[in-house]
């Protein structure tokens, strides 16, 4: 019966932690937060914002619109931006660390000081982007 109990208790846990990473989500787009950790926001249209020094670990970005948004001094590490759209963002001294930009469009964007230690940018667009001083180690 005690095992039962702890089977229902994890259950539950994972339940209220989906409707808390939902509740992240919705936050963060509606602006209301600048904390979106594990968020699915695939796909979603980000374009335009000032979502400087958003926390943004883990985060699936993967074919997002962040086209001219603001990223500055946010924290990317391990989000899959795998296919999103960066053209002319804001990426300056950002913590990309394992982050996944596969594909990504980042054509005229702004990573100076950018830290993309291991990050994968297999297939990015980098036309026009300014990468100085960025950390490429492994990248």
């Amino acid at each position: 019966m005690r095992l039962h109990g702890w089977a229902i208790a994890g259950v539950l846990a994972a339940l209220v932690s989906v409707a808390v990473a939902a509740d992240d989500a919705e936050s963060f787009v509606s602006g209301s937060s600048k904390r979106c950790i594990e968020c699915d926001l695939s796909g979603r249209d980000l374009s335009d914002r000032g979502l400087e020094r958003a926390r943004l670990d883990r985060a699936n970005l993967a074919k997002a619109n962040l086209t001219a948004s603001s990223l500055f001094r946010g924290v990317l590490v391990h989000a899959n931006l795998a296919g999103a759209k960066l053209k002319d963002a804001n990426l300056n001294l950002i913590d990309g660390k394992w982050a996944d930009f596969r594909g990504a469009d980042l054509t005229d964007a702004l990573l100076y000081g950018a830290d993309l230690g291991s990050a994968d940018l297999s297939g990015a667009q980098l036309e026009g982007a300014k990468l100085g001083r960025a950390k490429l180690n492994q990248a």
